[in-house]
């Protein structure tokens, strides 16, 4: 499967980070450019959206979906989280930061789209969500059933935010979470 990179073309730093998180974990992947304009939650979910329009208009079953800020919790982080993928899901993600989920993983609350995946059930409710409110909090209203990994795979680096306008490190929004090459600290 090929994670769908977004990206602002401008922040070499980024790229070049997240493309050696994906040689640490041989993945196949592909940038598509962000979004840029006065609005950045707007900005933001057009991204997302390019990336599901693409996913629908190839006629793909699922899509991979990162932000050019992710990293990998330890070495084979990305095996883990395709070999416990869900049989039933709209979205499927490696971890979020507010929130909380069940015994069987299903996510309510959510905020936090590092990494996911979209079935092609959702594509056209993803491209219906409202562009004037964060992406993740419009997900988690619209009814999808969103499962996360039973391990978190995959989490924002630290860094500046280009929404914040700011540094950013929200890892203190983690402690307690169940972090994949964690699990027995």
């Amino acid at each position: 499967m090929i994670i769908n990179i977004i990206s602002l073309p401008k922040r070499v730093d980024r790229r070049e980070a997240v493309i050696r998180q994906m040689e640490m974990e041989k993945c196949s992947y592909r940038f598509f450019d962000g979004v840029v304009g006065k609005v950045a939650k707007t900005n933001i979910s057009k991204a997302h959206k390019s990336v599901v329009r693409f996913a629908k208009e190839q006629g793909l079953k699922e899509c991979a979906i990162a932000e050019d800020d992710m990293q990998w919790c330890g070495t084979n982080a990305w095996k883990y989280f395709l070999d416990n993928k869900p049989n039933s899901f709209d979205i499927y993600i490696a971890s979020y930061y507010s929130g909380s989920h069940d015994e069987n993983f299903v996510v309510t609350g959510l905020r936090g789209l590092t990494l996911y995946i979209v079935n092609s059930c959702y594509y056209d409710t993803f491209l219906s969500l409202p562009e004037d409110t964060h992406i993740d909090g419009a997900i988690d209203r619209s009814g999808a059933k969103v499962v996360v990994s039973p391990l978190f795979v995959a989490v924002q680096a630290p860094g500046y935010s280009d929404q914040r306008k700011r540094q950013a490190d929200d890892s203190n929004r983690l402690k307690g979470k169940p972090i994949f090459g964690h699990e027995n600290q």
